[in-house]
């Protein structure tokens, strides 16, 4: 008989492998395509799209040893907490739990100088710039890492051998990795009470305007909106699990790993909210697939806007 383990490992196999498949032909595309150097401000998106594909990744690579285990029958053997730490899928939850709070915060500040200070933020923000600020969000997480390593190496004691990441890192060590995915989240949250604010006034003033400044309002506002619905997902799916699991854990009892498939689906959710929203990646997707298809692949795209 299945375990609900198993069934568990099994969705975070096949959420890992959906948004792995995507995420990372989409970061390729926003990084090398022609058709996208215009559009800027999807350079922090796809820092984002490579989080979620880095932390989807440890979850096929975690979902397929357990399942080994258990087909061998071995799922109640013990392991030592430093070789648990230095399995591949946790080293790369490190990074992925990281990168996924830090480029959310990212974007969300983007947007916020983007929204009150629109002309500056034309002027000041290039591709080199969102590219730098994500080499910097990879290069911290690298620089934790090492921290972290140098205290974890005092840490071994006996664990089980599915090797999770809350019992194989040092409590001091866990407490940290989580908090750098969640505070920041929140952040980028609560950034876009004010940035709502400002948008609202935005498209009230633009509403009847036409001529050059308006469309590139239109534009921003179209964007911005489609950050504002990623921020709103993280809140539902990746929040309030976060703080269920943390601060209830005694109600919730076994459900905990339910939860986490809960949170880790947000990177689905980003996935349709960014090619669906904006026109421009849209559009070079439906190319990219007709190059690998033989069926026709029709996108309408807005000519006056290039974000929806």
């Amino acid at each position: 008989m299945v375990s609900t383990m198993e069934i568990y490992m099994v969705l975070y196999i096949v959420i890992g492998c959906i948004v792995v498949t995507v995420n990372v032909p989409i970061c390729c595309l926003i990084y090398f395509s022609k058709a996208l150097r215009p559009s800027k401000e999807l350079i922090l998106i796809g820092g984002l799209c490579l989080a979620d594909a880095v932390q989807s990744l440890a979850d096929i690579l975690a979902g397929g040893q357990r399942l080994v285990l258990y087909a061998h029958q071995q799922q109640d053997g013990m392991e030592t907490s430093l070789r648990c730490f230095f399995q591949p899928f946790n080293i790369l939850f490190f990074f992925g739990y990281h990168l996924v709070g830090i480029m959310s915060m990212l974007v969300s500040i983007d947007r916020m100088f983007a929204v009150f200070m629109p002309l500056k933020h034309r002027v000041m923000f290039s591709r080199r710039n969102g590219i730098t600020m994500t080499i910097g969000a990879l290069t911290f997480s690298a620089l934790a890492f090492i921290v972290c390593l140098v205290l974890q190496t005092n840490f071994n004691v006996k664990m089980s051998i599915l090797c999770f990441g809350s019992q194989a890192y040092l409590p001091m060590v866990w407490e940290y990795v989580h908090h750098i995915r969640l505070m920041p989240v929140l952040i980028s949250i609560a950034l876009y009470v004010p940035i709502s604010w400002k948008l609202y006034r935005i498209v009230k003033t633009q509403k009847h305007a036409v001529g050059w400044k308006s469309e590139n309002y239109k534009r921003l506002a179209n964007f911005t909106k489609t950050v504002g619905f990623v921020s709103v997902g993280a809140l539902i799916l990746l929040v309030i699990p976060d703080l269920i699991v943390t601060y209830f854990k005694g109600f919730i009892g076994d459900y905990d790993k339910a939860l986490f498939i809960v949170a880790h689906s947000k990177a689905i959710l980003n996935i349709f909210i960014f090619t669906m929203r904006h026109g421009g990646l849209r559009k070079t997707c439906a190319t990219f697939l007709r190059r690998l298809t033989p069926f026709r692949i029709v996108v309408h795209v807005k000519p006056i806007d290039g974000t929806r």
